[in-house]
């Protein structure tokens, strides 16, 4: 059997893997090595440093610097594609014939490159892009950063007809599957949900005494979440609030430490994040902004006990018969109190393992993504 190489383009450097799109792609490329593909990795930079863990799972890793700044912006092109174009990157590419994987719009550049017009590059899709800037518009406050998301809401919905030049889309959510397969009826869209630390389950039996929120506290859908259930629920739990995630807002340091029974994790490591998550009663999960999937509500999901979760956190799933769902601040509420006393059982355990075994399954999932790239 010949050997079966692969170029990856990431928006960033997936390593760490500390963040939702960049768990996505590390996870992608572990599970890739382990059925022999050998990954050539090619990964923007602009504020992570070079990874030395990646060699171990990568034929070869190169780095090229975004052009970030205000000569970017102006262009038709989105942002975040214009920011990453680069000339160094397709020299590489052309150096053999290997199959190309763009992981997100951000790094679809390539697909109007004429001098690799014959090669095979699959889109990885993290959601459908002008939705997920139209949702950021709508949560922000500031007015120039509005307009910024409002700008490139517009410009990414204008360029989305480029997709119709990959050989294959691979989606990340039943909804985001329903969307492409709409938009771009000929062509080859597959669903594989997104990839993460899934190889072992963390569920433990009994009963924790605190709700957990958790997610990146710098980035404005969270911030959002947070202050939502600060405002609504928090004041009528019995049971301690921790908010854990990185980099949270003065602002939001601040209102946490007014209120008595919540406390502020700021920047906890990954195992002490896992083990947030592994000794909590009730892992909270919402959002406002039902694009792409939450990697939070898997990881809640192979290591936590009991999950809250509203619709837009769900949205394109398929994971709704493992949580308990809850819409409005009094449901909400309710919910958490009636859990409050419950035990997680092994039953439990081994419900949400057989369901996400099936569904989530790594091997099978890569094993699609193989059969669609070669």
């Amino acid at each position: 059997m010949s050997e079966k190489h692969l170029h990856i383009i990431s928006f960033d450097i997936p390593w760490p893997a500390d963040y939702g799109g960049v768990i996505d792609v590390y996870y992608q490329i572990k599970a890739l090595y382990n059925a022999g593909v050998k990954v050539h990795l090619h990964a923007f930079e602009y504020g992570r440093s070079h990874a030395e863990a990646l060699n171990e799972i990568c034929e070869s890793v190169n780095y090229y610097p975004r052009k970030t700044g205000v000569l970017s912006n102006f262009s038709m092109t989105p942002y975040i594609i214009q920011s990453r174009k680069s000339n160094a990157l397709v020299k590489n590419l052309l150096k053999d014939d290997y199959p190309i994987l763009c992981q997100g719009m951000h790094t679809c550049a390539v697909l109007n490159d004429k001098r690799l017009e014959n090669r095979k590059i699959a889109y990885r899709a993290a959601n459908v892009e002008h939705y997920y800037y139209q949702a950021l518009y709508h949560k922000e406050q500031n007015a120039k950063k509005m307009y910024y998301f409002m700008f490139e809401a517009w410009r990414l919905k204008k360029w989305e007809h480029h997709l119709r030049r990959a050989d294959v889309i691979f989606t990340i959510s039943e909804a985001d599957e329903a969307y492409y397969k709409r938009r771009f009826p000929q062509q080859n869209v597959v669903n594989l949900f997104g990839f993460f630390e899934d190889e072992q389950f963390h569920m433990q039996e009994g009963r924790g005494d605190y709700v957990l929120y958790q997610g990146n506290l710098s980035v404005n859908e969270n911030i959002v979440a947070v202050e939502y259930i600060l405002d609504n629920i928090a004041a009528e739990m019995d049971m301690p609030l921790i908010v854990a995630g990185k980099n949270p807002p003065e602002e939001l340091r601040e209102k946490i430490e007014k209120i008595p029974n919540v406390k502020l994790v700021e920047n906890p490591s990954h195992k002490e994040m896992q083990n947030l998550i592994q000794q909590a009663q009730v892992n909270l999960l919402i959002t406002f902004q039902p694009t792409g999937l939450k990697l939070k509500l898997l990881n809640a999901l192979y290591n936590g006990r009991f999950c809250i979760a509203n619709k837009e956190m769900l949205y394109g799933s398929g994971l709704e018969p493992l949580v308990e769902l809850a819409q409005e601040e009094s449901e909400i509420i309710s919910k958490i109190k009636a859990l409050e006393n419950s035990i997680f059982t092994q039953e439990n355990i081994e419900t949400r393992k057989q369901f996400l075994s099936k569904l989530y399954s790594t091997k099978d999932r890569i094993e699609l993504m193989i059969s669609n790239l070669f």
